[in-house]
């Protein structure tokens, strides 16, 4: 029994997009790598060791979707929708958290991040909706 699921074949405005989730995610494994490089493990100390550890999960699980993104779009999506969706979860929370201590969360990376996971997951539904 073949239990493989067929390629899809892509459109130009499939690979266009395609290519802009990737980017976004070398993105991320950029930010995530360089805080990495700059501050060390866990080396956020105003948030809670469990936030730490997730941005320090990201700085792989960003690439391992870019990569299934080019090779595997479908595990690729599915990988996006889970960071996207953790990742907005998260930095929410930590925003709320900062905000409720009086401070002034840097909100530049949050209004980057909410378009992303549009992207991700728009493009998502048009894929799997086929």
């Amino acid at each position: 029994m073949n239990t493989e699921v067929p390629r899809r074949k892509l459109t130009r405005t499939d690979k266009f997009l395609i290519a802009l989730i990737v980017t976004g995610f070398c993105v991320g494994t950029f930010t995530h790598t360089r805080d990495l490089l700059r501050l060390g493990l866990f080396g956020y100390s105003t948030v809670p060791v469990p936030v730490n550890v997730y941005w320090t999960i990201l700085t792989l699980a960003d690439p391992a979707a870019a990569l299934l993104l080019l090779f595997r779009t479908r595990a690729g999506l599915i990988l996006g929708i889970a960071i996207m969706a953790s990742d907005i979860a998260v930095n929410s929370f930590v925003l709320i958290e900062e905000r409720l201590r009086g401070g002034s969360p840097d909100l530049l990376y949050f209004a980057f991040q909410l378009p992303f996971a549009i992207l991700v997951a728009g493009y998502s539904f048009r894929y799997f909706a086929r």
